[in-house]
């Protein structure tokens, strides 16, 4: 294993490159592409009311907390044996 400079260990060496608190809790927060922001920011403010950090197009949880999965009218609740909330929207079709 090679020597991390100015006799460091490879540990705190890492650590001074980790910039992040690591109190600080981090989500993956995924959006559908085409998910306007007036829907992404409710979500966003919510996270941020609590401390918690979202983060969005991400491809992996690697060196994340948690995902939230947020809501839409994407999928028709009948699928799941629910009915349609009057203020669903009727996106996709139903």
């Amino acid at each position: 294993m090679s020597e991390a400079p100015h006799g460091q260990s490879h540990g705190a060496l890492l650590s001074s490159i980790d910039t992040r608190d690591s109190s600080t809790i981090r989500v993956a927060l995924p959006f559908g592409r085409r998910t306007p922001e007036n829907k992404r920011n409710p979500y966003r403010k919510a996270l941020d009311a609590v401390s918690i950090q979202p983060v969005e197009n991400v491809t992996t949880l690697a060196g994340l907390d948690g995902l939230v999965l947020a809501g839409g009218s994407d999928i028709d609740p009948t699928l799941y044996g629910a009915a349609r909330h009057t203020e669903t929207d009727h996106a996709g079709g139903f």
